[in-house]
């Protein structure tokens, strides 16, 4: 059996290092539940405690590997490793808040603390295809822009800044992005905006 005191704490951890608003662990054992916790709030405006009945997305800014591999640890015995926070979680919160300038200078003052913060192109992406999803179009693309600074041969971003400027009605962007992506990868040819 493992330590669920353990495995609290470094749950809470996770939330609170990695300021995300909420999180649901369960875990299966022997055709039963070993374990089930809820941690943090639904929404941040609305402070509603997380329930059994909450639903989450996941994003590339909040790394599912993480959590299961410090739960795995714990369930193990071994000391958990929280590790480093995804540099999307700082840069979209400084887009959110203040605007695309203070992003950038965001990831600025962040590229080079690398035992802090883990850096992929596909962090900035999903947070970016959420926006997408409930039409706060600018800030999508201000994301994979600044992906593409950070990531300028990232095939996807150029792909889904093709799809996020069409939405817009931006065309004539949407055009040359898609055409950028598929230099990179001719894969996205079939998959159309």
């Amino acid at each position: 059996m493992f330590d669920k005191f353990k495995l609290d704490s470094v749950l809470q951890e996770i939330v609170t290092s990695w300021e995300i608003p909420g999180l649901s662990v369960g875990i299966i054992r022997d055709g039963g539940i070993a374990y089930a916790k809820r941690f943090g709030v639904q929404n941040l405006e609305t402070n509603i405690p997380v329930t059994s009945d909450s639903i989450f997305c996941i994003d590339e800014s909040f790394s599912i590997y993480r959590v299961q591999r410090a739960v795995l640890d714990a369930m193990l015995g071994h000391e958990p490793k929280v590790g480093t926070v995804s540099w999307a979680v700082p840069v979209c919160r400084a887009l959110e808040k203040v605007g695309t300038e203070a992003a950038y200078a965001c990831y600025e003052e962040i590229k080079d603390q690398k035992d802090v913060y883990s850096f992929d192109a596909e962090f900035l992406t999903f947070p970016a295809l959420n926006s997408m999803t409930v039409n706060k179009i600018e800030i999508a693309i201000a994301l994979l822009e600044l992906n593409l600074h950070v990531f300028p041969d990232h095939a996807e971003s150029f792909y889904y800044l093709a799809r996020a400027c069409l939405k817009k009605g931006d065309c004539k962007r949407a055009e040359e992005n898609l055409g950028k992506a598929l230099k990179i990868n001719p894969d996205f040819a079939d998959q159309g905006l």
